[in-house]
């Protein structure tokens, strides 16, 4: 197995950075990154686990709208479970980039 993308090019570090600020990256911005045609699903797993060690979530062909139906789903669970009494829960850097973009879409639909 083997991770399918070199970190150390530009191209690569450019599009990680914009994933961590989100959050998350798709599969399909990543093909044209791999260093081989021949991968297998185990490599796509190991790239997965390397991503994620970076606070980054590897996603396969969500759409925008999709990806905001479940930021505010998420938003709405977070914020029942601490009405609740319950303590904030420790969250991954996908998770912390799933609340953030779900408090900013909500506020920007409150203003509206």
């Amino acid at each position: 197995m083997a991770v399918l993308i070199d970190l150390s090019t530009q191209q690569a570090r450019a599009l990680l950075d914009r994933a961590r600020t989100a959050g998350f990256i798709n599969l399909d911005q990543l093909v044209p990154l791999f260093l081989f045609n021949d991968y297998t699903e185990e490599d796509i797993e190991e790239t997965r686990r390397a991503l994620r060690t970076l606070g980054v979530e590897l996603t396969e062909g969500m759409t925008q709208q999709e990806r905001d139906r479940e930021d505010l789903a998420f938003h709405a669970a977070m914020q029942r479970w601490v009405e609740e009494g319950n303590p904030l829960l420790s969250l991954t850097g996908y998770g912390w980039a799933m609340l953030e973009r779900a408090v900013r879409l909500k506020n920007c639909r409150d203003k509206s």
